[in-house]
């Protein structure tokens, strides 16, 4: 106490504020955090956790993905195919974690990936030499549907090289 007052005045508490405004500190973000938070609708916790990581961290990691998506099954499949088949069932999981409750029917548009000559077929995107289709009144059997083009393109950056296995 000085003179029967706390030491120290407002302008002293309110300069320490301010000072401490511009003292820069670090938190400690995981990556399924950053992840979490870049999929909420808080604007503020999408761009902290681009500070954190990457863009293509947050979006294309396959780990993350693979451990929201429920029920997985093995299958039998014939060995010359496993690559195939594999990759088919890495897509799969991919579409299901980007399409959520969404199902491709004869009503909507779904997106899909596919091998083409160039100048031939109604290609929509191309990415990584993998093109995107697009069928609005039919669904094919076999065929992985995602509900938006730009989520097709992500499975692809996904699973970078393996893709081609598809083809």
């Amino acid at each position: 106490m000085v003179n029967g007052s706390l030491a120290g005045n407002d302008f002293d508490i309110d300069k320490q504020r301010t000072d401490n405004m511009k003292e820069e500190r670090n938190i400690k973000v995981t990556l399924e955090q950053a992840i979490e938070w870049y999929n909420s609708d808080n604007e503020a916790l999408k761009k902290l956790a681009t500070v954190a990581f990457t863009e293509e961290e947050i979006i294309l990691n396959k780990d993350y993905i693979f451990s929201k998506v429920k029920d997985l099954t093995a299958t039998l499949i014939p060995s010359v195919d496993d690559k195939k088949f594999t990759t088919l069932a890495d897509l799969a999981v991919i579409a299901k974690y980007f399409n959520g409750n969404w199902e491709k029917n004869t009503y909507n548009t779904g997106y899909f990936l596919g091998s083409f000559n160039a100048g031939c077929g109604p290609v929509i995107d191309v990415c990584s030499s993998i093109s995107i289709y697009k069928h609005n009144t039919v669904k094919y059997a076999g065929i992985v549907y995602f509900k938006n083009k730009e989520d097709a393109i992500k499975a692809i950056k996904i699973l970078g090289d393996k893709v081609r296995n598809l083809f």
